[in-house]
């Protein structure tokens, strides 16, 4: 009984540890495939051209469309555009 709470609560605190190593790496800059992304999101004048138009293998459909919903945005961090990988 014990030890299963030790091995517990050394999984929460791997899961603590890591859950903050990511959410750290996910700030700065933005990659060439987020702007790629975004430029992309730009030139779409309506949301079916996301799943239509852009044949390419750079992102999954499901985040640009999260991209084109955010629209542009001026954050210091970059970490809202990356909000859904790292959720």
């Amino acid at each position: 009984m014990l030890i299963e709470r030790k091995i517990d609560a050394l999984h929460y605190g791997f899961l603590f540890v890591f859950s903050g190593l990511i959410v750290y790496c996910a700030r700065g800059d933005l990659w060439f495939d987020e702007i790629w992304s975004i430029k992309a999101d730009e030139s779409a004048t309506w949301v079916v051209e996301i799943f239509n138009r852009f044949k390419h293998d750079n992102n999954h459909p499901l985040n640009t469309l999260y991209i084109y919903l955010v629209g542009e945005t001026r954050h210091f961090l970059s970490i809202i555009y990356r909000r859904l990988p790292v959720a």
